[in-house]
């Protein structure tokens, strides 16, 4: 009887549609992948190689409805039609960048691998790879003497990665260049700098940085698909976040910030067929959250005053940590045991949401945020109906203020519009 081999895309087309379509996290994917390229590497001798590439907000009708929305998107478009490719993808509570990142690189939530929010309740951004409790998959790769490499990457400053330049918006360095710098594998920045020529990007600030990070994140990535060869690479391209924060997920610069990463993507397949490896290599293209229009701020520091937990019944500061992520907030006590001061905070914002702002606010029991997996410990969560977003500073304009910002994450992930793309 002859047998004939299947490819890749074959093979995965005759899985079931739950494990096609419903896949919740790349982990699950990437695992499949190498088992596959194992059994190529039986038969050929070939070493497996997995290019992920994040690309931050990235919602499904990016590629699905390109020709709608009018957006250029050949290379994604390419990989479908050659692959596999999901309608939608649930994301993690809360739907937020660093969260979401991890949890695709380690396969559970974010109350299992402690990566919560993007920033600790002091402000700084949550980089390092050292604060998260499970098993990554550079570390699982590495075991199986497989090399690693990453490109900025969220939360892999001092990650045991054979080749890397970690994100690390938190490194107080003046400019974007010196942020890249540091914490990267020793001589790789200067190495790629003389490969590539010299790396001169402005601060994070300035107009126009993000889309040149991006192009450096690209470019760099390629060169080192090409000397080193990894089996397993991480990308992370920050634009259409960028752009749909500023500008709203329908707009102009959000669609050309897209079709700029779609070109990235591009620059990384050639890269692979440059470095000889393209016939045993396997792109995972994947988003961390979706993206909701936004034109109104709720301050969650009005909420609590409203409630009755003002200042002056609780005491200044207040005994406990606000976060506010964009669609969600939660609020965590400083003395966890306090069961007396749990149960009054409780008392006085289940109610209060229930009687006044039911129609743009759910509030989280705890209870609630164990089922969903994130916020571990905190008294309460909640998030924010479509249009709204939280903020824990105070508002002259009261609970609700005109939002800077058009567009926004981090609800709930059964909002349709947090859905992100595989």
């Amino acid at each position: 009887m002859k047998h004939t081999r299947l490819t890749l895309s074959q093979k995965i087309k005759r899985w079931p549609a739950f494990l096609r379509l419903g896949l919740r996290n790349g982990l699950t994917l990437l695992a499949l992948v190498l088992i596959f390229h194992n059994g190529a590497q039986a038969e050929t001798g070939a070493a497996p190689h997995v290019v992920l590439v994040s690309v931050d907000g990235l919602r499904p009708e990016i590629y699905l409805e390109a020709e709608r929305l009018g957006i250029k998107m050949p290379n994604l478009q390419k990989l479908m039609a050659n692959g596999v490719y999901a309608r939608k993808m649930r994301g993690v509570f809360p739907t937020l960048t660093y969260p979401s990142h991890t949890s695709l690189v380690t396969g559970v939530t974010p109350a299992q691998h402690g990566i919560i929010t993007n920033k600790t309740s002091d402000g700084a951004w949550r980089v390092n790879a050292g604060a998260i409790n499970a098993t990554t998959l550079w570390q699982a790769a590495k075991r199986r003497g497989l090399t690693t490499a990453s490109v900025a990457w969220p939360v892999t400053y001092g990650a045991d990665i054979d080749f890397l330049i970690p994100e690390n918006p938190d490194s107080g360095a003046p400019t974007l260049t010196g942020a890249l710098r540091l914490g990267s594998t020793p001589d790789l920045f200067e190495r790629l700098e003389a490969r590539l020529g010299s790396i001169d990007l402005p601060a994070y600030n300035e107009p126009g940085a993000v889309g040149k990070l991006d192009a450096t994140i690209a470019a760099m990535a390629a060169q080192i698909l090409k000397d080193e060869k990894p089996n397993l690479l991480l990308v992370h391209f920050l634009e259409a976040d960028e752009e749909q924060h500023a500008a709203g997920p329908n707009s102009a610069p959000t669609a050309r910030a897209f079709e700029i990463i779609d070109s990235h993507i591009g620059a990384l397949l050639k890269a692979v067929k440059q470095a000889g490896i393209a016939d045993h290599t396997s792109f995972v293209i994947v988003g961390d959250h979706g993206f909701a229009g936004i034109h109104t701020e709720i301050s969650v520091t009005a909420l609590l005053s409203a409630a009755g937990l003002t200042a002056k019944q609780v005491g200044s500061p207040p005994p406990w940590t606000l976060y506010a992520t964009g669609g969600a907030a939660a609020l965590y006590l400083s003395e966890p045991s306090d069961m007396v001061l749990a149960k009054r905070v409780s008392g006085a914002m289940a109610p209060y949401i229930k009687r006044h702002h039911a129609d743009y606010i759910y509030y989280y029991a705890p209870e609630e945020l164990a089922k969903q997996g994130g916020f571990p410990g905190a008294a309460f969560a909640l998030t924010a109906a479509k249009g709204y977003s939280f903020t824990k500073n105070a508002s002259d304009t009261g609970i609700f203020s005109a939002s800077t910002k058009q567009g926004t994450h981090g609800y709930a992930p059964d909002m349709p519009e947090m859905a992100t793309g595989f």
